[in-house]
């Protein structure tokens, strides 16, 4: 009998520690996460971006990631803007017919758990649910500084042309 006292004792001096270690999910999580800061890829938990229609409807908004990948050289002050593509082909402030096909182009060929690219002043980014593992992650990377490089071929052609 004083076995399962002392066994019981221990169990609750020791079951708190539990809560405190992460989940496999969560570990998950943060193995994608360090990844993608080694890729050079920031990454931020935010809302991701819904359509006219959900925002319209004020359906509630769904937390993701973002993963960024800032301009290798920085932009002139006065260059700021924001191109955002949604998976179902809804875009906001796509200002250039250059920059909408490649967007879309890049965004197709995209992880599944992808919803959105993000062509803006700070960098080249996706939002996303974070599903799938490492490979998943690495793709992306290698995808977002393919199409930072044509991006950089296309505005080098518009300024050359204006």
């Amino acid at each position: 009998m004083s076995y399962l006292i002392i066994a019981a004792v221990v169990l609750a001096v020791i079951a708190p520690i539990f809560w405190f270690m992460p989940s496999p999910e969560i570990k998950r999580q943060m193995i994608m996460r360090d990844r993608a800061m080694q890729l050079g890829l920031q990454v931020k938990i935010c809302d991701l971006p819904q359509t006219r229609r959900a925002r319209v409807r004020e359906e509630y908004v769904e937390k993701g990631i973002v993963y960024r990948l800032p301009w290798k050289k920085p932009l002139q002050p006065r260059e700021q803007f924001c191109e955002l593509l949604l998976k179902d082909g809804d875009g906001e402030n796509l200002v250039s017919p250059a920059f909408s096909e490649l967007l879309t182009a890049s965004l197709a060929a995209m992880p599944a758990a992808v919803m959105a690219l993000e062509y803006a002043s700070p960098g080249v980014a996706v939002y996303w649910r974070e599903r799938g593992g490492i490979s998943e992650v690495e793709d992306i990377g290698r995808r977002l500084e393919q199409l930072q490089k044509e991006i950089l071929g296309v505005r080098e052609k518009l300024i050359k042309t204006s």
